[in-house]
This record gives C-alpha cells, sequence and structure tokens, in this order.
C-alpha cells in the first residue's frame, strides 16, 4: 500500500492525465463526435430501408413556408437518388413554433398515421392549396382525402392522443438549441434551413 501511495505521489500529473483522458474518451462515446446530435427516432415513423447506412432527420412545422419548399422542391430528388435506392433512411420530427395551428396539423398527421398514412398526410398539408381553413377543418378536409375512417381519426385529435409526442419532439430540438425550421440532422451533422439539394447532397455522400 505504501509503494502504491508514493507511486501516485510521485506520478500524479502522468495518473491524473490518463483519468482526465480516460474521461474524455468516455464523453465522446457517450455523446458521440464533437458538434454532432442524436435525435431519438424511437417510435416515430420512417420513410426508407431500417438498414440503411445514413441517417436523415429533419425537424420542422407544418406552417412553415421553408418546409413546404424542402418538402416539395428538395425532398423528392433526395427520395429518388438515396432513399429509394436503399442508401437513406428518413424520419420527420415536429418541431412547433408557430403555434395552435401548427400542433392541430402535427397531431394531424400522426393520427393518419395510426392508419398506415403519416406521409401520405404530411405530404397533403405542404402540397395543399386551400386557403382560409383552420387547422382542424384542413385537417379533417384532407383526411377525407385520404379515405381515412373518420372516426378514428377525430376521436384522436379530439383526445389529444398525440400532443404529448409533438410536444416532447419540439423541447428536444429546443434543447439541441435549434432556432428556426427546417434543421436537419444527417448522420448528427446539423444542417439549418432550406439549403441547396448539393449542400444536401454533400453531407449524405460524406456519411455514406
Amino acid at each position: 500500500m505504501k509503494k502504491l501511495q508514493l507511486f501516485f505521489k510521485d506520478n500524479a500529473l502522468s495518473v491524473f492525465s490518463l483519468l482526465a483522458m480516460a474521461g474524455i474518451v468516455a464523453l465522446i462515446i457517450i455523446q458521440g463526435p464533437p458538434g454532432r446530435v442524436r435525435p431519438n427516432i424511437s417510435g416515430w415513423q420512417s420513410m426508407g430501408s431500417a438498414s440503411a447506412k445514413v441517417l436523415f432527420v429533419e425537424y420542422g412545422d407544418y406552417n412553415c413556408g421553408y418546409c413546404q419548399r424542402f418538402a416539395q422542391e428538395t425532398f423528392p430528388k433526395i427520395k429518388e437518388k438515396y432513399i429509394d435506392t436503399g442508401k437513406l433512411k428518413f424520419v420527420w420530427k415536429d418541431f412547433v413554433i408557430f403555434g395552435d395551428n401548427s400542433l392541430v396539423l402535427a397531431e394531424a398527421v400522426h393520427c393518419a398515421g395510426d392508419q398506415g398514412k403519416f406521409f401520405e398526410m404530411h405530404d397533403k398539408i405542404f402540397s395543399n392549396t386551400i386557403q382560409g381553413l383552420s387547422a382542424n377543418v384542413l385537417a379533417s378536409t384532407l383526411a377525407q382525402s385520404l379515405n381515412l375512417n373518420m372516426s378514428e381519426f377525430n376521436g384522436c385529435l379530439t383526445t389529444g392522443k398525440y400532443v404529448s409526442k409533438v410536444e416532447q419532439s419540439t423541447t428536444e430540438a429546443a434543447g439541441f438549441g435549434f432556432g428556426g425550421t427546417p434543421t436537419s440532422v444527417i448522420d448528427g451533422r446539423v444542417i439549418i434551413g432550406a439549403r441547396s439539394l448539393a449542400e444536401f447532397e454533400a453531407a449524405i455522400e460524406a456519411a455514406l
């Protein structure tokens, strides 16, 4: 024991450095590479192969014009090139920043998801040209266009089944320090805004 004490006394700096290094390594293992985030996608619906090498998580709001532009102009090209070929798995997560109407639309998408139409409702919202309707009326109108069971759909909305899930996702996004939508996370790398297709492709290719 005395020899061990003398060793630590004589080599205190070296021992401290080793312990510090071990702590840093452990932190990197737990948190991932510096500057990267790890969204929780457990229980969230996805598009693409479960074994895809790259994960693309988009945090968005259904009343966000830039999210709509991404959904209409950029995402279809990403889907064709990377999702449909099994290279990319895509997950949409809610980041509600435009109030109650956005919350209702987010809930509506999850309620449609109960009937296997999550991304269909997601796409309908971003492609709709109906103006002047409340979020509830718009959600109902789009649900009918997807031939959903309206009794089940309305019951889901009325009970607020997915309010907590949407709020948790929004809290997660804020906790990462995200300040706007859309914010995308590709293999842990954060890309803010509806950037060019080339920028998204560069991030995906780097991850591949």
